[in-house]
């Protein structure tokens, strides 16, 4: 299992369909893809809804299970401390420069407050010392291949 953690903007979820590409036999899962069936399952916005946070964690981690954490790679935003008793695997942190950061969540027309919040993520990701790969001048094909060649490196 491999967890790949980003603050948005870091380019996760642009990377994924070429991630997909270059590693068909890996399961490619993005945390936020279930966030919007599973909101009109709540009656509510998952992401906005601290109370079913953990719920949703569930869920994602079902997927995981269903799909097999073997074969899989999460992109998320969530780092180890909150998956206690996930599958066992390796991570790698997606980062860009701060500026790029900005940039990149401006173009999609992120707030303010959103990038800011980015901001204080980057900053908290960067200090478990896990590895660390940046897309700051990256496109999310080299993004992926990236990606690709430090599994590779590991072993998977």
């Amino acid at each position: 299992m491999w967890y790949v953690l980003g603050a948005p903007g870091s380019g996760k979820t642009a990377a994924i369909e070429h991630l997909r590409f270059l590693r068909p036999q890996s399961v490619v899962l993005d945390w936020d893809a279930l966030m919007g069936p599973a909101g009109l399952l709540a009656g509510c916005a998952i992401r906005e809804t601290e109370a079913m946070w953990s719920p949703y964690a569930a869920l994602v981690r079902q997927v995981v299970d269903v799909a097999d954490p073997g074969r899989a790679i999460l992109l998320g935003v969530c780092t180890p401390d909150e998956l206690p008793g996930w599958p066992e695997g390796r991570w790698l942190v997606l980062d860009c420069s701060d500026s790029e950061r900005v940039n990149r969540l401006a173009r999609r027309g992120e707030t303010e407050a959103t990038i800011g919040a980015a901001l204080s993520d980057a900053a908290e990701y960067r200090k478990p010392g896990l590895e660390t790969l940046d897309t700051t001048l990256l496109t999310p094909r080299r993004t992926a291949e990236a990606i690709t060649r430090v599994l590779a490196r590991k072993g998977r």
